[in-house]
């Protein structure tokens, strides 16, 4: 994995306003989410503990994701998703779409 092909960047590289995102489950529900990574091609994302399950997307599932200061929208596939012992939840995103990417790329290089 070390290996990648696109630059990944942590929130230390970021700024704080790309941190907060909505993530748009495939039931129609939002909830909001903290990036903890992000790359060209894709994100990960932490869920903080919710009071109610969720219905979390399983692998291969689509879900959109809304940058909250932007409103920059993507369509992002689930690779993984992941619960922690702290009742937080990890969700890996493929962004599938090249038109997509592209944008994020701009959007990257704005504000790294």
């Amino acid at each position: 994995m070390e290996n990648r092909f696109v630059t990944r960047h942590n929130t230390e590289q970021l700024s704080d306003a790309m941190f907060a995102v909505l993530v748009i489950l495939p039931d129609k529900s939002e909830v909001e989410s903290r990036l903890v990574d992000i790359s060209s091609q894709g994100l990960k994302l932490s869920i903080p503990p919710q009071p109610v399950p969720l219905a979390i997307p399983r692998k291969a599932e689509t879900v959109d994701v809304v940058f909250q200061t932007s409103s920059f929208r993507l369509t992002c596939r689930c690779i993984y998703s992941a619960y922690n012992p702290d009742g937080s939840i990890y969700l890996g995103m493929h962004v599938f779409d090249p038109h997509q990417q592209n944008q994020l790329r701009g959007l990257l290089g704005e504000v790294v």
